[in-house]
């Protein structure tokens, strides 16, 4: 990604522009010495750059694998170089690519991706619990555990390397539903004090 930046070229273009460099190396330990010296060489030319694509890559390891299950029903989906398309044209093209332009089995595979949404959406109101000194130290491990796994990939990043903090991420959504819970039933609670202050029962009326 770095190199193609620096290249002006998308990312699909320099990516077989480099396997093809690769391939014509006599031996892996050519290709790994040449590998490690192209990406050392283009990271000391640019670093703050090399952080920002770094960073970057951290929404692809959130994608949703919708499509696993798909496969399991003999549906061919996901093809090779998605990730690719994504970065270099966008989230439609690349989701277009992975259902090869079929959008009934996307719309199939909605209901998964939507859930996740879901679950995100949880997880980012269970981050705002920080605030909650009882538990702060062990959200600041929590976070701190799952924004590692998902930096970490950086260029190889794909939604399987999600896995290992999936569960960090269910507890952090579980500890979001509950602080909504928490919220809507307090809010509810002030509007039946509010209405019956302001519409007092007969027993009240009697007593008066």
């Amino acid at each position: 990604m770095l190199i193609a930046a620096q290249n002006g070229i998308a990312f699909s273009e320099q990516h077989a522009a480099i396997s093809a460099e690769l391939g014509r190396l006599p031996s892996q330990q050519a290709v790994a010495q040449f590998a490690a010296k192209a990406g050392m060489d283009a990271i000391r030319t640019d670093p703050m750059r090399y952080v920002f694509l770094h960073l970057m890559t951290i929404p692809t390891n959130l994608l949703p694998c919708a499509g696993d299950w798909l496969r399991t029903f003999g549906v061919k989906i996901g093809g090779t170089d998605t990730l690719s398309q994504i970065r270099s044209h966008g989230i439609v093209v690349g989701i277009a690519h992975y259902f090869n332009g079929n959008w009934t089995h996307f719309l199939i595979a909605l209901p998964t991706v939507l859930s996740l949404a879901l679950t995100y959406c949880a997880a980012a109101t269970g981050l705002l619990q920080v605030r909650n000194i009882a538990i702060r130290v062990q959200l600041v491990l929590l976070i701190g555990t799952i924004g590692y796994f998902l930096i970490v990939p950086g260029g190889a990043a794909l939604p399987r390397f999600r896995v290992p903090v999936a569960p960090a991420i269910s507890i952090l959504a579980a500890l979001g539903w509950v602080a909504t819970v928490k919220k809507l039933r307090r809010r509810s609670l002030n509007v039946l004090d509010s209405q019956s202050r302001e519409f007092p029962t007969n027993q009240d009326q009697v007593s008066v």
